[in-house]
Formats: C-alpha cells, structure tokens, sequence
C-alpha cells in the first residue's frame, strides 16, 4: 500500500476548522429549516463522501425524499457520475429524476467544479428542478448554493467528524516528518503548526493506525517515522 493511500494532505498554511458533532448537527437543524421553508425535494442527493453524510442526516427532516449518493468515475478515462440509492428499492436513475425536483448537497463547496459538474449531470437526467445546498461556501466558488449556512472569504481546511481520524493521521505525520516525538510532543506540535487543539484519543488512534500501516514506530515512548 502506498503512503498517498493512507496520508492525505492537510496545507498547514491555510486556516483549519475543526467541525464538532454538537456544531454539525446545528447547522443541519438550520440548513434543514431554510430548505423546508422553500423547497421539498423528491429526491435528495449527496456528493461523496462529505455530502453523503448531510445527505443521510437531512433524510430525517424529509421522509417522503428518496435518498442517493453520487460520485465521479471514470469510464475509459471520461469521468462519469454513478449513483448509488439506500432505500431497498432498485430504481432505474432516469426514471427516478426524470421530473424530479432534486436537491444536490455537500458538506462544503468552495472552487464549486464539484458540484457544477454533477448539477449538469443531473439535468441531463431530465431532472424538473436542481436545487444546491452546504453547510459551507467559499465566497468566490463558481456555484453559489441555494441553501447554506457558513461562507468563507479565504480557502481553509474543515475537518468534519466524520474524519478526524483520518485528517489527524494527517497532521501527525507532518509532525513526525519534521522531529522525532512523544505523544504530547505531538499534540503540543499539533497546535502550534495547525492552530487548533485535536482530541489525545484522536491523536492515539491516528499513531496506531500509521503504526499498523508501517509508516511509523514507536521506541521508548518516542515516535518516528519510517518511511
């Protein structure tokens, strides 16, 4: 296994956000309401793989929505859309869109080539209406969603809940690129480089699982890459 296929880049330059399950939760409560007040999809579709998360959660607020996943694949090097569904109902894609109002979600939006290119996916399945919703927008993106909460002026880096472990694999071997470390080394690190203050059980399980995929060791208390 390749380190690119265990380590994702997190740009220590760039601002970092740290999105707690308590936040989250309240900004789908008020992304919901704003969605609810005008507009009632009949199909909701979530952007692998953050989108499909707030796809899953905004389900409970809409019970008569069907719910699906998409993501980009490529088929002899033309990247296509694939479309997954949760329900136990097998559905023919164009059929279920052909005028359907659709609401595309994604947990964050920020150049907006993402969501451009599956909007226009959509309507090429006949879709009635496209509607576009986020809990975060970068000012300048080239989609401007119709339902969001949070808009950023500058590119930053969100870690969501649903990542922490991975995104602290990722600060932590940044950390140990750079010293050798203990674990509150590590963390104390953690905060100076990155500016924010990641849970020591996260930074444990980060260790371990770069310690079981060979990338690290530890010896006497002290960790070190090896790779």
């Amino acid at each position: 296994m390749a380190i690119n296929d265990i380590i994702f880049n997190i740009d220590p330059s760039k601002d970092l956000e740290i999105i707690r399950w308590n936040d989250f939760q309240k900004d789908i409560d008020l992304l919901a309401n704003k969605i609810q007040t005008n507009f009632e999809p009949d199909v909701i579709v979530g952007i692998f793989q953050g989108g499909w998360v707030v796809a899953q959660v905004l389900a409970d607020y809409f019970i008569k929505s069907n719910i699906a996943g998409i993501r980009a694949v490529k088929d002899k090097n033309i990247l296509m859309p694939e479309v997954m569904f949760t329900d136990e109902t097998l559905h023919e894609i164009k059929d279920l869109l052909n005028g359907a109002k659709v609401l595309l979600v994604d947990e964050v939006i920020d150049s907006g080539k993402t969501a451009s290119f599956f909007l226009g996916k959509l309507y090429e399945y006949s879709s009635q209406c496209v509607k576009t919703a986020c809990t975060h927008v970068y000012i300048d993106s080239v989609v401007k969603p119709d339902f969001f909460i949070h808009e950023f002026t500058s590119y930053k880096n969100f870690i969501f809940p649903w990542r922490i472990n991975r995104d602290a694999s990722c600060m932590v071997n940044y950390i140990l690129r750079e010293t050798d470390a203990d674990l509150y080394e590590i963390l104390a690190n953690i905060r100076k480089v990155f500016n924010v203050n990641v849970q020591e059980r996260a930074v444990i399980n980060a260790l371990k699982k770069l310690e079981n995929s060979m990338v690290v060791e530890n010896h006497q208390g002290i960790w070190r890459r090896i790779i």
